[in-house]
């Protein structure tokens, strides 16, 4: 595809352009799809100038297909959809990564967390969450080291339902940047993502 640039976990790197850049997982999750769970998806972003455009977050087996554009909001096969109304830790579901719930660097931010929200879950690739946030069926996921790739559609999915995301210390992602590195991402409905970053922030800095 001459023009194009892509970025994806299979072939790494194809820069031809910085204005129009494909940014493409076909299989989000491959340990749960190689087990025969149905949390995997297909993720396909378009970033213009390095900011995403167009986000698409396919899951074939359960026929469910979100879909994103800039300032043209977040749907759910066709239908739009919008992040929780939760305001109160207390009332949330959130979703943490592995590395988030076994890693002992992040012990005093994740116990500070669980104890005050309503339940967690392990979750299932990071483009799931991501939509499951979108549509209110879940309020926060917690992510560190992410690659481009696996959240790239989903960010403007979370963001046109209403959603926030950013790093652990509040900053939006610069996607130029995360394409040649990790990215320790929070996401939210956007209320509470404030008093989660309260608690990453203490951890950070102390």
């Amino acid at each position: 595809m001459p023009g194009y640039s892509f970025v994806s976990e299979e072939h790494g790197q194809i820069i031809r352009n910085d204005e129009l850049t494909w940014v493409i997982d076909p299989l989000d999750g491959s340990s749960y799809y190689v087990r025969g769970l149905q949390s995997f998806r297909i993720s396909v972003a378009l970033l213009h100038q390095w900011q995403p455009v167009l986000g698409i977050v396919s899951c074939p087996l359960n026929a469910e297909f979100f879909t994103a554009l800039h300032a043209g909001g977040s749907y759910l096969n066709g239908k739009p959809i919008t992040v929780s109304s939760h305001r109160k830790l207390q009332d949330c579901i959130f979703s943490f990564s592995h590395r988030f719930l076994m890693d002992t660097e992040y012990r005093r931010p994740r116990d500070e967390l669980v104890a005050s929200c309503r339940s967690i879950r392990g979750g299932g690739s990071c483009a799931q969450e991501l939509c499951y946030i979108a549509c209110g069926r879940i309020d926060s996921l917690i992510a560190p080291a992410q690659k481009i790739w696996d959240f790239a559609a989903g960010i403007l999915i979370v963001e046109e339902a209403g959603g926030q995301l950013t790093n652990f210390a509040g900053e939006s992602p610069d996607y130029f940047a995360i394409s040649q590195k990790d990215f320790s991402l929070v996401a939210s409905n956007g209320h509470i993502h404030r008093q989660i970053l309260e608690s990453l922030l203490s951890y950070t800095e102390g």
